[in-house]
């Protein structure tokens, strides 16, 4: 029979390699949303989060990560590390190697803004590193992982310090699991296209191909996640708001009468909470850091998704806070360019009035006493074609259960 077949020519491949082919381990992340539930059984006490405000610690980043090849020029950076032992029966499995990934915030007061965002540039270009994104008064760098501390102190330089502060996390464990079901499903793919060879009967062809089909599909979500992981461990991420001393002006429109709608930033998290409560699908291209408290996601060109939820006061439906947001939007002078309903969600996106514009997408919902935020940041319209679709489709699936 085509299981029986299929049993003798993969090897015994269950059992050789600890993951059972029809069990969450082989395809978790990426063959069925993650639950935060199943993410918290993976993540340690550490919590990394933000410490607004405060000096970066004198260390660097833990010995034993090479520092990755210098990059030239604004393309995307090259891969590197990463790389785990691969799994044989009998043989023990070499310890992840550290990979973190930083990703750092300043708000800086300066006299003159278009000369503080040229003297940045020059800096991160200083560092071997370049502008990922540049919209408006907000500045995304990227740098090398072995300069990130260094970078956070020069530029921190160039003007008044208003708000600093970073993220870490080690995602050396992740990538090496990933690499390792990589191993096993093209193990598995390659065993199945044998058995397609000898196999005659139309119906079980059929069968075979369609498993191949489904196998592959796997292989590429796997290999995504892996070059995403391994490009925001070689360059961090630095966004530097830049205000200058005196405003040149702008929209004086209205502004909300909610607090939590005034402080929400299109390049920052504002609101947290709530990741116990979400079950979201990761769109296509981007990572979800599990080990995280709140809800983080995002992709190797540094557009991020997250979510958090604020107390429902005054009780509002969803359509009445995503009117807030929009009046909120409007005295900033952003464009929307499109609203609709995904899932549970009232969704808008706005663009801001800038020659490089970026995009904000925000999603709202009012579930149990709460309402749940959910915001996407594309930092440049190629960004925003690229993940857009996928975006969409993702909050679509999204489940809210308080």
């Amino acid at each position: 029979s085509y299981q029986g077949d299929y049993s003798a020519h993969t090897g015994g491949y269950e059992s050789e390699s600890g993951y059972s082919y029809a069990e969450e381990s082989l395809e978790a992340d990426v063959a069925r949303p993650v639950t935060v539930q199943e993410s918290r059984a993976q993540a340690t006490s550490s919590r990394d989060s933000y410490k607004s405000a405060q000096r970066m610690p004198a260390s660097r980043p833990p010995s034993g990560y090479s520092q990755p090849k210098p990059q030239v020029g604004p393309q995307q950076p090259q891969q590197t590390g990463g790389q785990s032992a691969p799994l044989q029966p009998g043989k023990q499995v070499q310890p992840a190697k550290t990979m973190m990934v930083y990703q750092g915030h300043l708000q800086l007061r300066v006299r003159r803004q278009l000369e503080a965002m040229t003297e940045l540039t020059a800096m991160a270009k200083a560092l071997d590193g370049f502008v990922q994104s540049q919209s408006g008064n907000v500045l995304v760098l990227r740098v090398p992982v072995a300069k990130f501390f260094a970078a956070m102190d020069q530029l921190s330089a160039v003007g008044k310090v208003l708000d600093r502060s970073y993220q870490a996390q080690d995602v050396g464990d992740r990538v090496a699991e990933l690499e390792t079901r990589l191993q096993v499903v093209t193990e598995a793919r390659e065993r199945l296209l044998a058995l397609l060879a000898k196999t005659k009967d139309s119906e079980q062809r059929l069968a075979i191909l369609e498993e191949v089909k489904r196998l592959t599909e796997v292989l590429e979500t796997l290999q995504s996640t892996v070059q995403t992981l391994t490009r925001l461990a070689a360059f961090s991420t630095i966004t530097v708001q830049v205000e200058p001393l005196l405003q040149d002006g702008g929209s004086g429109g209205p502004r909300s009468f909610f607090a939590w709608i005034r402080n929400l930033q299109s390049h920052r998290a504002t609101l947290g909470g709530g990741k116990d409560d979400l079950t979201l699908p990761m769109p296509r291209g981007f990572v979800q850091f599990h080990k995280d408290d709140d809800f983080r996601a995002q992709a190797a060109d540094t557009s991020a998704l997250r979510a958090g939820k604020i107390r429902n006061e005054p009780v509002g439906t969803a359509a009445f806070w995503a009117e807030a947001i929009a009046f909120e939007m409007e005295g900033r002078d952003e464009e929307k360019v499109d609203r609709f309903k995904a899932g549970p969600l009232e969704v808008q996106v706005f663009r801001n009035k800038d020659a490089q514009p970026r995009w904000y997408l925000v999603g709202v919902t009012v579930a149990g006493d709460d309402v749940y935020v959910v915001e996407a940041w594309l930092p440049d319209e190629a960004a925003w074609k690229l993940h857009g679709d996928a975006i969409r489709d993702a909050l679509g699936k999204l489940e809210v259960r308080p």
